[in-house]
């Protein structure tokens, strides 16, 4: 670990605007029990780079294993982050769950009412509509794109022969069943 650690300080070197090095660099630190170094390069990352996804998850859980529980920075650090890229599902997704947590139910609707509005993905529909109901807002949004995710999936499983089941199928109708339990909870 010591050589790759020295191998990602050299590479920086080189290549400082590169964040997928620093993450690298953050995550050998990380594994090297350096958490707070890691934590310090991962911040520089995010400051630099704030739509760098893998960077902003990582600096958020090693502050959750540290228990440093710190919500408000983790909403702030997200906010930043999607400003950047504001179609970044992932993005969302992390902050919509934060302000959730963080009892911020009416800014949490607002932002998963807005991106339901434009994704067409089946998964993201699923989990912005859950998210939504946990909220307890929008309720009849939540409900209308998850039915709109369920039909999506049922038609595309509809449509394969049972001849030609593989891992996919099997794959899809466990989606299947997850978007029928988040119907179940909006209902």
């Amino acid at each position: 670990m010591r050589e790759a650690r020295k191998d990602f300080r050299r590479e920086l070197k080189n290549h400082p605007d590169e964040s997928y090095v620093s993450y690298l660099y953050a995550v050998a630190l990380g594994r090297s029990g350096q958490i707070e170094k890691a934590e310090a390069v991962l911040k520089a990352v995010v400051k630099g780079h704030p739509g760098d996804l893998q960077s902003v998850e990582y600096l958020v859980a090693l502050e959750a294993k540290q228990g440093k529980n710190d919500l408000p920075g983790e909403v702030e650090i997200l906010k930043h982050s999607l400003k950047v890229k504001p179609d970044n599902a992932g993005l969302t997704d992390a902050l919509a769950q934060d302000l959730i947590r963080n009892h911020q139910n009416g800014e949490a609707a607002q932002l998963l009412e807005k991106s339901l509005k434009t994704t067409t993905d089946n998964g993201t529909l699923n989990n912005y509509s859950y998210d939504l109901a946990r909220t307890g807002k929008g309720l009849a949004l939540a409900e209308k794109k998850s039915r709109e995710a369920v039909k999506e999936l049922e038609a595309q499983a509809e449509t394969e022969p049972v001849e030609k089941a593989n891992g996919k199928t099997f794959l899809r109708a466990l989606y299947l069943s997850s978007y029928w339990d988040t119907q179940g909870y909006i209902q």
